[in-house]
């Protein structure tokens, strides 16, 4: 894989895999993840807050969760995986489209 040529979602994934193992140093994750259930304006929303690392590593466990390919893949996003607060579960899952 060249530096300025991914040509796959394979490659991207690659790319952030080792993106990610940057972000352990000396066995310590630098990742900040938490996961938020707020009311604005009367409305409940579920926020996903990140620093950098963190983001850099939800981007991945989705793309690695595209190309499993198969409805009903899912990635838990959740106090065992890697979120510092969680008031609220997430799962992202793999589904067709209707149409």
């Amino acid at each position: 894989m060249t530096e300025n040529k991914l040509t796959s979602i394979h490659d991207v994934i690659s790319a952030l895999k080792y993106i990610d193992e940057l972000s352990t140093v000396n066995g310590v994750s630098h990742h900040f993840i938490e996961i938020e259930k707020v009311t604005m304006d009367g409305m409940d929303e579920i926020r996903i807050n990140c620093n950098k690392e963190g983001l850099q590593y939800v981007a991945l466990k989705i793309l690695e969760l595209a190309v499993k390919g198969f409805p009903g893949a899912h990635q838990h996003f959740d106090k065992n995986e890697m979120v510092d607060r969680c008031d609220v579960p997430v799962v992202v899952c793999l589904k067709k489209a209707d149409w």
